[in-house]
């Protein structure tokens, strides 16, 4: 773990990681609470009106 932690510090340094991605790997890892549209479409649900379902069905949750 921590051969990753500095190897992702070094280059994140030397430029080699683009200036979108953050600093530290602690910080790329916890991104914080993901939304319920996030967590939906991690299931690649094709069908746009099942996934607007699901989506409704959460909300109303």
């Amino acid at each position: 773990m921590f051969a990753g932690r500095a190897s992702w510090n070094v280059l994140h340094a030397m430029g080699h990681l683009s200036p979108s991605t953050p600093a530290t790997m602690r910080q790329a890892l916890h991104r914080g609470q993901l939304t319920l549209e996030e967590l939906v479409d991690r299931h690649t649900i094709r069908n746009q009106s099942v996934r607007r379902l699901l989506l409704d069905y959460f909300h109303r949750r």
